[in-house]
Order: structure tokens, then sequence, then C-alpha cells
């Protein structure tokens, strides 16, 4: 849900968003899509600027925006809280063991809408950056096609004439 300009803001200073907080937030944004990471690229839709990772096609776009449109009140946040549940579910409950889970979740989620050649390639690169032995590579890579798998069965209209 967008925060309109004359609505109060949500910090609860008592202002108008317009008055408060709205040109930090908005300069915010514009420094972070000025950053566009590498293999990433930036994309126009609906007036608004987002950043897609590398291997996202045109077509996986439109068909995630049309099923976010096709669910309203569950926009992309909600869902990808629902998506991340059962990594949420194994932490302890603070707030950095649940924002590592939402940052596996995420990648598991970028690897789950790209081709299983790409899927392949990032997995490999990824797993060999970020795990210093062999033993947690094989546990990520666990978790990692539990996660996919499960994003193939809970959005099955994004991948529709896909192979898994």
């Amino acid at each position: 849900m967008k925060i309109g300009r004359n609505d109060p803001c949500p910090c609860g200073s008592g202002k108008k968003y317009k008055k408060c907080h709205l040109d930090a937030n908005e300069a915010h944004a514009s420094a972070a899509l000025a950053e566009v990471p590498e293999g990433a690229r930036r994309v126009e839709r609906d007036g608004e600027t987002y950043v897609a990772s590398r291997g996202v096609t045109d077509d996986q776009l439109e068909l995630a925006a049309e099923h976010f449109a096709a669910h309203p009140g569950r926009g992309p946040a909600q869902q990808m809280v629902e998506f991340v549940q059962p990594l949420l579910d194994q932490t302890d409950g603070s707030i950095e063991a649940m924002n590592k889970a939402m940052s596996v979740g995420m990648v598991c989620w970028n690897m789950a809408i790209v081709s299983a050649e790409e899927r392949d390639h990032l997995l490999a690169g990824f797993v060999d950056e970020a795990f210093p032995d062999e033993e947690a590579r094989a546990a990520f890579r666990e978790i990692a096609r539990f996660m996919i798998a499960r994003h193939w069965q809970m959005f099955p209209e994004i991948h529709a004439g896909r192979a898994l």
C-alpha cells in the first residue's frame, strides 16, 4: 500500500507525510536505484522503477505483475513472508536470525524464477562464494531445492510451461 502525500507520516510525528519523510524517502529510493548491482537492470513499470535480478526476463516480470494484481491485499512483501515462513519458523526469533532467513528466502525466490541453466549458474557461484566448507554448501543446496520447489508450488502461474 502506498502512502499518500497528505496522509499522516507513518513515523508517528503527527505531520503529513509530505512535510515529514517524503523527501528523505524519495531521495533514499533514488539513491538505491542509482546503484544497480552487477548483472541486474532497471525496469520501468507503471511509472515506477525497479531493479530486476540477472536472468529474469520481461515475460517473467509480467507474469509476476499479473500474479500480484490477481491477489489484491497480498502484495509482494506479504507473499515473500508467506514463502519464507518455513525458514522463519526455524529461527530463534531474533531480528538477526529473521533477517538472515529473509535473505536466504530472497535468494531462493530469485533462483526459482530464472531458467534452470541460470539457476545452476547462480547456485554454483553463490554457494561457492558464500559458504566456506562442503558441509555448509550441501546444507544450503538442500534448503535451496526445498525453497525453489515451494515457490513452484505456491506460484504455479509464474512457472507455467517451464521446466523445474
